[in-house]
């Protein structure tokens, strides 16, 4: 490459005068996408800041010394670029198995409804989601447990109207966390049988 472009600068340089007033730039591309970055060759009426002498491009064992100190530059910079990434990647919060299971079942059920999303805990670190309000009630939806055969995440979806002591449950839901399936138990109290699927994965 760096003999074609040793030929391309000289060949312009000799069938024209402009370039000996003028200043003009060869580019040339490396990488794809994100990662591309290009090397620009100077060449006709050099400035000091170039650092290079006038007829330089004629040489073309200089001109593969330049490009490889730019390849090795631009490569060092992809790589600590992949790294940082990596890295960034490793350190991001992993979300845990009930905060997915609680994601799929807002996803599922409560999302077109316009409910809304927030994670909390309460003070002993048991994690419930703020659905917000609807017509002056607030809604929560609390995580209960793991189901008795380990196969799904137990929810239980509340209905307050500011008092805990007015609490009212709305539904008890299953997340299976292997398929993701959202099962309604169709259960208002504790005491009330569910029905057959949520009895069958979600006890």
């Amino acid at each position: 490459m760096a003999e074609d472009i040793s030929r391309l600068i000289c060949l312009v340089m000799d069938e024209t005068d402009f370039f000996a007033e003028q200043r003009g730039i060869l580019y040339f591309l490396c990488g794809e996408g994100d990662n591309q970055t290009k090397k620009a060759l100077p060449f006709g009426k050099l400035s000091k800041g170039d650092g290079l002498p006038d007829n330089y491009y004629r040489d073309a064992a200089r001109i593969e010394k330049i490009i490889r100190e730019w390849y090795g530059i631009h490569t060092k910079k992809l790589y600590q670029s992949g790294n940082q990434q990596r890295k960034d990647a490793d350190t991001k919060p992993q979300k845990s198995d009930v905060e997915e299971a609680a994601e799929v079942l807002h996803d599922a059920v409560f999302a077109e409804e316009g409910y809304s999303y927030k994670l909390c805990f309460n003070a002993k670190g048991n994690l419930y989601i703020d659905l917000g309000t609807k017509e002056g009630y607030q809604y929560l939806l609390v995580y209960d447990r793991i189901s008795k055969n380990g196969s799904c995440k137990l929810f239980v979806l509340y209905r307050s109207s500011g008092d805990s002591s007015n609490d009212v449950i709305v539904d008890m839901y299953a997340v299976e966390q292997e398929t993701k399936k959202v099962i309604a138990s169709g259960k208002r109290r504790w005491s009330d049988v569910g029905t057959k699927e949520y009895r069958k994965q979600g006890e």
